[in-house]
């Protein structure tokens, strides 16, 4: 391990980012262009972010923020690759469409958690309550009643990340 865990920060951290790659894996694959894409990048890092102040209760942010990252993308895909991705994450983080995108990913964390009525103000969390309302009869016939932070939570990644993961795929295909 390269970074320190930050009381287990960390490994909480990449157990629950882990389920979204596996996704991937598991619905065809990590497409090509999957880890140098700035809205992947954008959103997990976001999660990523969100988690970790969630996880450590606002202990961790700024640069500890930006450790506990780069150890959950080493955790995630070994070292080199790791530090790679979290290389290609440091050149974009003045990119627009990465910021975007990791803001989307930061909000998915804290509407789950909170619930959307704290960020309301932003653009993606009203689509995505939308989005939700449109999804909820067919996801409660398959799963059951579900909390409204939840669907809005799926909602925010389905419109961010799960878009951008077929696009990427159709752009290999072509």
């Amino acid at each position: 391990m390269l970074f320190v865990t930050k009381g287990g920060t960390r490994r909480q951290v990449t157990q629950a980012v882990r389920p979204m790659i596996k996704a991937v894996e598991m619905t065809g694959g990590i497409p090509s262009g999957y880890w140098e894409d700035p809205i992947i990048l954008g959103f997990l890092s976001g999660c990523i972010r969100g988690l970790t102040q969630l996880v450590s209760n606002g202990k961790y942010s700024g640069g500890d923020a930006g450790l506990i990252a780069v150890g959950v993308y080493t955790d995630l895909l070994g070292d080199s690759d790791g530090m790679a991705v979290a290389g290609r994450q440091a050149a974009l983080f003045h990119d627009k469409v990465f910021a975007e995108a990791l803001s989307s990913g930061f909000l998915s964390v804290i509407v789950a958690r909170h619930g959307p009525a704290k960020v309301m103000d932003q653009a993606i969390v009203a689509e995505a309550i939308s989005h939700s309302k449109k999804m909820k009869p067919a996801l409660e016939k398959l799963s059951g009643p579900t909390s409204e932070a939840t669907l809005v939570s799926h909602s925010i990644r389905e419109l961010t990340y799960n878009r951008r993961v077929e696009a990427l795929r159709s752009q290999k295909a072509a």
